[in-house]
């Protein structure tokens, strides 16, 4: 077919689309673009694309960080992912994308920012990068698409690991002993930064390539440091230092030595620590997923992919997102899973997440029932779906199981959907 061919050419090239490991410019628009302009947007094919896209940015699953997800994307259904989560300003993601196969199967990655108007997009993966990063510059809510090309098949698995943004102040054996907020003077103010305690005269590292701003002395943080991270609108804060070991404009490389850990200023009668604060605009700012040294990494996936390119049934009654409910036997699709939940597909009304525990392989036949009339096998679980199979009457079936009216059956080695009034 002329549409087949001309799609074939378009994910061939746009296979082979490389540049930065990071653009404005989306590589899954691009593609779309390449879709339009070969008249492919009107079609089954087409539509069916760009309304998965759509979809996974408009209703897309909450989980939490870290993460790691296993999942298959099949060339029969067009199927795209998307995964919400919150994030804190100042941790740096690491996203790994492991697929199979390595080559001739593009997932297009794309990180965009909730907010109340449209989705914003921060950031495009390269389609040739396994791995990926994303320093968050401002708190919220944040959107991992992911969507292959038209016409490939392939297993894929997505992990994220939470890290900082900015590198560990202090050199050698410390410990965080005063956080964000904690009172201080009776109540009368709070803390705005934390302190690391360490032995006195431990080095204080900048944390970042950057500049030296500002090097004082004051009566409540006593010997000071003010230094600016290159590229970044932030002023990074070393108090009750021992010793300043830099001066105002002095170039430093991350990991450098810029004084010495004390207790001067209000901190004489407490033991030797370096009081860390972050200051944007707007004011202080708790700088602890800048700096915290704990990366914490994703749990393992313990299900097979295999389990993904079969149809499952629910083993009870499951709430799912949007005030939605499906009963027991109720059949699902799964397109990707992780330790808690599968993503599956509902056929009839979406996407969602539901727990491992609530589902099965629907490979076992609850029941065989005969057919009463002479009547086709469907594709999907509506009246007006594509015919299969005509089955004569009598036939016996063995139902997988159910779906508002219709019943999900086996006939020999085809699999398909029957209203449930067909069978006896």
């Amino acid at each position: 077919m002329k549409w087949f061919a001309i799609s074939l050419f378009l994910l061939l090239a746009a296979s082979s689309c490389k540049t930065n490991a990071f653009k404005k410019s989306s590589y899954h628009e691009q593609y779309g673009n390449k879709l339009s302009d070969a008249g492919l947007r009107h079609t089954a094919l087409g539509r069916s694309w760009f309304t998965a896209a759509e979809s996974a940015l408009r209703s897309p699953l909450e989980i939490s960080l870290p993460f790691n997800q296993s999942g298959y994307f099949s060339a029969e259904k067009h199927f795209a992912i998307g995964l919400s989560f919150q994030a804190q300003r100042g941790s740096k993601l690491l996203f790994r994308l492991k697929k199979n196969p390595v080559s001739n199967f593009t997932i297009y990655c794309e990180i965009w920012k909730r907010s109340n108007d449209e989705p914003e997009l921060v950031m495009a993966a390269d389609t040739s990068q396994t791995e990926f990063e994303l320093e968050i510059e401002e708190a919220g809510r944040y959107i991992l698409r992911m969507q292959p090309e038209l016409l490939q098949s392939g297993e894929y698995n997505i992990s994220v690991s939470v890290g900082p943004g900015l590198g560990f102040p202090v050199a050698g054996k410390s410990k965080i002993g005063s956080f964000w907020g904690a009172e201080r003077d009776g109540g009368g103010r709070s803390h705005e930064g934390i302190d690391i305690f360490a032995p006195r005269r431990t080095p204080a590292l900048a944390a970042a390539d950057g500049k030296v701003l500002r090097v004082e002395e004051y009566q409540l943080g006593g010997k000071v440091v003010f230094f600016r991270p290159r590229d970044k609108h932030l002023s990074l804060y070393y108090a009750h230092l021992d010793e300043q070991l830099v001066e105002p404009g002095q170039k430093l490389k991350a990991g450098d030595t810029l004084g010495l850990i004390g207790n001067t200023g209000n901190a004489r009668s407490t033991p030797p620590h370096l009081h860390f604060g972050i200051y944007a605009t707007g004011g202080a700012i708790d700088p602890l997923a800048f700096v915290d040294p704990v990366v914490k990494k994703a749990p393992a996936v313990t299900h097979q992919t295999k389990t993904l390119q079969m149809a499952h049934r629910t083993t009870g009654a499951v709430k799912l997102q949007n005030g939605l409910s499906i009963g027991a036997n109720n059949i699902v699709l799964p397109r990707a899973g992780n330790d808690q939940f599968y993503i599956v597909d509902v056929p009839g009304s979406g996407t969602f997440a539901v727990p491992k525990g609530f589902l099965q392989a629907a490979d076992k036949a609850l029941r065989e029932r005969p057919v009463r009339d002479s009547v086709h096998l469907l594709e999907q679980p509506m009246a007006n779906s594509p015919r299969m199979l005509l089955l004569p009457a009598g036939r016996n079936v063995s139902v997988l199981g159910l779906n508002g009216g219709f019943s999900f059956v086996r006939v020999g080695e085809t699999e398909g959907w029957l209203s449930s009034s067909d069978l006896k």
